[in-house]
């Protein structure tokens, strides 16, 4: 705890640095801190998360920003044997990650941004950079968006980058906000992002994660986890957004997609926020439901007539057949003027999920419970 606090304190003193060192600072407006803790557990994993996020604004026109992540990683995984759970290994894991991106408006209608971010964990290191941008074409009851992105991630084992893996990926989304009427905005979106990864695992591949395939000469060995180079993606949904009156507003939304490793799903989500107090209590309920299908590649057991294992394999539960529901509430407080800060608000969630996964024989269903907090303060 001494240490998060340090960490902290050091955090806020370069935030304001950053905040203080050219002219008229506050004439450019507002900054924020936000802390947030999480902790998450499903039976097998429990993670605890502390992080800490600052904004400024550097110049008119332009935003920075900086963000501390800890994740604290305990519980056991499944070992597999041929296709049933055998034992289970339990480890501890520590996880640190920091980013910096700076936001630059070009004008009121038109944006760029830049992110960079490294990660460190007891063997893995890994930086990224992502480079975006958005433009707004604005009409009196409508505006259309168009957002890019493009970004770079590698990682290696610590002390051997010569089998880094290496990723690049590329998005474009576009957006049609259209308001109805003084209570209602219809939003339809659709998407499309392609990945290209490092061939040695593949697009989303875990190097922790090992497969048990059988095999002519060999019979049942565990293999590392292999997936496609590529991988593209095409997504497109419907949100609506209604004022109900009395305080309460409503969202729901639809979303479909269709990936190149011939997984669809489907997600319908929705909202009941209520707003009280002038606005300064708001609390939230949410409901979310999703399905997919499971990736071609994807087989209870690899088993092989050759000498040589399958050319693609996954350990990995989130590429199968799966069904999930969330079960949300969350609420904000705002207290408003406290010391040197214009606003602070203090927030609180919970959220109940249920995944079911009838093609994944060791861990057919997951029950996952998160709970968490934190505090924004504007100056």
């Amino acid at each position: 705890m001494r240490l998060q606090l340090t960490v902290a304190r050091v955090f806020a003193g370069v935030l304001a640095g950053l905040v203080m060192a050219s002219p008229n600072a506050h004439a450019r407006g507002p900054g924020e801190i936000a802390t947030r803790v999480d902790r998450y557990e499903d039976g097998w994993i429990k993670v605890t998360k502390g992080g800490l996020r600052g904004s400024a604004k550097a110049t008119k026109q332009t935003t920075v920003s900086a963000q501390y992540n800890i994740d604290v990683l305990s519980g056991a995984t499944p070992v597999l044997v041929t296709d049933v759970v055998s034992t289970a290994t339990s480890f501890v894991e520590t996880r640190h990650d920091a980013a910096f991106d700076a936001k630059h408006e070009l004008s009121t209608t038109a944006s760029v941004n830049a992110t960079g971010r490294v990660s460190t964990e007891s063997d893995f290191r890994s930086f990224g950079l992502s480079l975006g941008g958005q433009v707004e074409l604005m009409k009196r009851h409508a505006t259309a968006a168009i957002t890019f992105s493009a970004g770079s991630h590698r990682a290696w084992r610590k002390g051997d980058t010569s089998n880094a893996a290496d990723s690049a990926t590329f998005g474009l989304a576009v957006s049609w906000a259209h308001l109805l009427n003084a209570d209602t905005e219809l939003t339809v979106l659709a998407e499309t992002r392609y990945a290209s990864c490092a061939a040695h695992l593949g697009c989303d591949a875990n190097p922790y994660r090992y497969v048990p395939t059988f095999t002519a000469a060999h019979g049942w060995v565990a293999v590392t986890e292999r997936h496609p180079d590529k991988r593209g993606r095409g997504a497109v949904g419907l949100r609506l957004r209604r004022y109900l009156g009395g305080g309460f507003g409503l969202h729901v939304g639809a979303r479909g997609y269709r990936d190149s490793w011939q997984m669809t799903g489907y997600t319908l989500d929705s909202t009941v926020a209520h707003d009280s107090f002038g606005g300064r209590l708001v609390l939230r309920a949410n409901a979310r439901w999703s399905q997919q299908s499971a990736a071609s590649f994807y087989r209870s057991r690899y088993v092989t007539t050759s000498d040589s294992t399958a050319a693609w394999r996954t350990a990995d539960r989130e590429v199968t057949g799966l069904q999930a529901l969330y079960l949300g509430a969350s609420g904000a407080w705002t207290v408003g003027k406290v010391g040197p800060f214009g606003a602070v608000a203090i927030s609180a969630r919970l959220r109940r999920m249920d995944f079911t996964y009838p093609d994944y024989s060791p861990m057919p269903k997951r029950d996952a419970w998160l709970v968490g907090g934190g505090v924004d303060a504007a100056f």
